[in-house]
């Protein structure tokens, strides 16, 4: 799923520091990808024989650039043709998820009321605000407008994030072990 078509790859300090800092792309590979639309890594869908194929790949790709940021590591895979067949990409504005990380409130506010699916990292402060004022109501009347149908609603709680793992200083999104 595409991010907000609002900032391109090269306009993002961090998908900057993501690429161009992994040692295994460099400058070159920025340049190549950073005008391209940035994609969230967060938000992977398909088949199972799809996805496992795919992991299988990405999988290879972070082990060969020796764990570079995730979401970099796909960037540059999708804008490369490193996936071999084009991946089907969603747009942020019309597509079945609405990723909130770095999405605007003026342009997403009113979707996140009806979108499919909400991805959201706790990066955004007003989607912060949104969910956790409006996050119970919006599952609630989710589940009385499904009800029948195969409905499911994950919530997850972030694990504490260390200051090696903090996306901004350039380590990993992901949360350490606990």
């Amino acid at each position: 799923v595409l991010e907000p078509r609002h900032t391109t790859i090269g306009q993002c300090p961090v998908h900057k520091r993501w690429i161009e800092g992994c040692a295994k792309y460099g400058r070159k590979v920025w340049h190549r990808v950073s005008p391209k639309p940035r994609v969230c890594a967060g938000t992977v869908l398909g088949g199972v024989a799809p996805v496992e194929k795919f992991l299988a790949s990405f999988t290879a790709e972070m082990t060969r650039t020796d764990f570079c940021n995730d979401q970099g590591v796909l960037n540059v895979m999708v804008h490369t043709g490193a996936l071999g067949e084009s991946p089907t990409l969603w747009s942020h504005e019309d597509g079945p998820v609405l990723s909130l990380n770095t999405a605007k409130e003026k342009d997403d506010a009113t979707r996140a009321r009806t979108a499919p699916v909400l991805h959201f990292g706790h990066s955004s402060a007003w989607a912060s605000r949104y969910l956790g004022r409006a996050g119970g109501e919006l599952k609630a009347a989710w589940r009385r407008e499904k009800a029948g149908e195969d409905v499911v609603v994950v919530e997850t709680t972030p694990a504490p994030v260390s200051a090696t793992s903090d996306p901004v200083a350039g380590g990993s999104a992901t949360s350490d072990p606990v």
